[in-house]
């Protein structure tokens, strides 16, 4: 908006400075008011007049750098200090803004001058308390008055004050029922309360009133997107970018809609467009991340969420956890990029503040599902479904923690809700299947994700773990081949690739095997499961130097690895050297003890150097510390020590229980 703001605007009582060649009599003063100079140094009056210019053109810095020069000249030229703090607000400076206008103020600036800018310079600044004390209504430009309430109402907002805010928005409306401010403030706080009908009637009445603003647009697209309808929600989008490029929540919500949609390649010219406007956001960086996921390019997506990281680190922690939409990508840049602690502390505090938040709730579930504690998902998950009844996602992942946790029946029932709620995805089929695999119905598990992949053979997800099932009930040959059709799919997928090794060498197929697990070392030589197997591989060829090597190479790079721990042990006792291969892994059950497997080998690798009474401390051990007391390995290397030690009758008692427990896993 031009401004046309002369040398002494918005002075009370000036009347302009005196005509060129004016003079006043030697040694007199005239008596002046507050703000109020007899004189402008032309000089500073010039660099005033450039920089309006320049400012109405557009030009920004030019404006800048004629304004500071202004003010060198005349540190007191009012209007200059007024149009800076403008500009320091079109350029997101609230603090520097903030100085400018209070020194404009002090020097007598007119309120009608600051009251405005001084609200939004506080706004951005977060200082939302300062805003709602200092400054208020002048009574006496309803316009005016509208627009300030409107600022009210988004201050309290900041403050979480839903009912104050929507008093202020209604204050602003009844002063000017086409003030934008008040339109989008309502629609905000309609949001919130989940009204999204009357928030409709809003969203509409604020692109008829300012269609070309972006906030309007924003809004409006939020709102279909709420109802449904992300391809009207992407055109609303597209309108406020097109209305104001540098819009970041715009072009966010545009780049979601689009992958969303399933286009990957518009989101992918959007992000480089976003990028180029905001090259050092780390809301930008996570975005192209996600797209560079969605193009299955995981090197990429890896380096942009680093990028993105190092950029919130450099943050003090005390202004992340002030500012929620920081705090929350802070928790999703961590989860992807697997940083477990820090993202999980980031998310609960979120969840703190904001306990009604379901996408977050959701993410943090899906966190602790990753690391294995379905419980903890459960109890995230659980008031989810309240607070969004219907949600697939919500109901898919708590179905997913309560297979985790043996309830296949719970799960069934949400799962059977989650197709009703919105359809039967693949994601939802490859969840069915499984849980059939998990009530005991194996087979038709199997069948059911099989149909799946053999159908979209794309589907990755269905596929890896058609090859696990197949793995566990000892269908070897059907799982090299399922994997030999995933690593086809996508050959530079180390993961796959592993998964292929292991399927192969179940199979009794070595050779195969090999070149799987060397081709992934050959990709990323420090692919840690790759070297497992190759280890693996050799030891079961009998050849355990090889094997030793490899792991004491692996282990110097990663000392707390406890399958190599386990591994080296075994390779120790396979050389004949039992003392070593105590000692390995006695270091593995220090570094973790409440791995069964471990504790198993121990307890075998003690009977078998007779050291009985060892061999059971370490069964008995493991028998109170295990997550799974009545794992049947457990339960038989327990039975072994105890009759070593002669306490047959104990034994009889654990086989007893181990038998129960071989009969109830037997497959159905």
């Amino acid at each position: 908006m031009a401004l046309f703001l002369g040398g002494t605007a918005g002075v009370r009582g000036a009347d302009g400075p005196p005509p060129p060649g004016a003079q006043s009599k030697p040694g007199a003063e005239e008596p002046r008011e507050k703000g109020q100079f007899e004189y402008t140094k032309p000089s500073a009056a010039a660099f005033y007049e450039k920089a309006l210019v320049e400012y109405n053109l557009g030009e920004t810095r030019s404006a800048y750098i004629h304004l500071k020069n202004a003010l060198l000249e005349d540190p007191f030229l009012l209007s200059a200090h007024v149009l800076l703090g403008t500009i320091y607000l079109q350029l997101g400076e609230g603090g520097r803004a903030e100085k400018e206008l209070l020194i404009a103020d002090g020097l007598g600036a007119d309120k009608s001058l600051t009251l405005l800018p001084l609200a939004r310079a506080y706004l951005l600044q977060g200082k939302a308390e300062q805003l709602i004390a200092e400054l208020f209504p002048l009574g006496t430009v309803p316009g005016q008055d509208a627009e300030l309430l409107a600022l009210r109402g988004q201050a309290h907002l900041q403050l979480e004050q839903l009912f104050e805010a929507q008093r202020a928005f209604a204050q602003a409306w009844d002063r000017d029922p086409n003030n934008i401010g008040a339109i989008l403030g309502r629609v905000q706080v309609l949001l919130q309360q989940g009204n999204l009908n009357e928030a409709d009637f809003y969203a509409k009445r604020a692109v008829e009133v300012a269609p070309n603003n972006p906030q309007a647009w924003f809004l409006k697209g939020t709102l279909a997107r709420s109802l449904g309808g992300i391809g009207s929600a992407l055109r609303d989008f597209e309108r406020a970018t097109d209305a104001l490029p540098a819009y970041l929540p715009a072009q966010i919500a545009r780049i979601s809609a689009l992958l969303d949609l399933g286009r990957v390649d518009g989101a992918l010219v959007a992000v480089d467009e976003v990028r180029r406007l905001y090259p050092k956001d780390p809301r930008t960086l996570y975005l192209q991340a996600v797209v560079q996921a969605r193009m299955q390019e995981p090197d990429k997506a890896g380096q942009s969420l680093k990028e993105a990281e190092a950029l919130l680190s450099q943050l003090p922690r005390e202004l992340i956890d002030g500012h929620a939409p920081t705090l929350l990508l802070a928790g999703m840049v961590s989860y992807s990029l697997k940083r477990w602690e820090q993202a999980s502390s980031y998310l609960s505090l979120y969840l703190q503040k904001y306990p009604d938040s379901v996408g977050p709730r959701t993410l943090l579930a899906q966190l602790y599902l990753d690391k294995g504690e379905a419980d903890k998902a459960v109890e995230l998950l659980e008031p989810a479904m309240g607070l969004a009844p219907g949600d697939q996602l919500v109901l898919s992942l708590l179905a997913e923690a309560y297979m985790r946790g043996g309830q296949h029946i719970r799960a069934s029932q949400l799962l059977q809700e989650a197709v009703e709620a919105g359809g039967d995805n693949i994601v939802l089929r490859t969840q069915r299947a499984v849980n059939e695999f998990g009530l005991g119905r194996r087979t038709q598990g199997i069948e059911r994700l099989g149909a799946v992949f053999e159908a979209q053979p794309e589907l990755e997800m269905a596929g890896a773990t058609l090859v696990v099932m197949y793995l566990k009930e000892r269908r070897y040959s059907e799982a090299a081949e399922a994997a030999r059709h995933l690593v086809k799919g996508s050959p530079g997928n180390l993961t796959y690739l592993n998964l292929y090794g292991v399927a192969e060498l179940a199979a009794g197929h070595r050779e195969a095997a090999r070149w799987a697990f060397e081709l992934s070392l050959a990709l990323d030589w420090e692919f840690v499961p790759a070297q497992l197997n190759l280890a693996e591989l050799e030891l079961r060829e009998n050849r355990p130097d090889a094997a030793r090597e490899r792991l004491e190479v692996l282990l110097t790079r990663n000392p707390d690895q406890l399958p190599a721990m386990l591994m080296l042990a075994r390779a120790f006792e396979a050389q004949g050297n039992h003392e070593e291969a105590r000692r390995w892994a006695e270091r593995a059950v220090e570094v973790d003890p409440t791995a069964v497997p471990v504790a198993v080998y121990l307890t075998d690798l003690l009977l078998k150097m007779r050291d009985s009474d060892a061999a059971l401390k370490v069964a008995e051990s493991i028998e109170v510390r295990a997550p799974d007391s009545e794992d049947i390995d457990l339960v038989a290397a327990l039975s072994r020590a105890y009759i070593a030690n002669g306490q047959r009758a104990t034994a009889q008692v654990v086989l007893q229980r181990g038998s129960t427990l071989a009969g109830y896993d037997a497959p159905g």
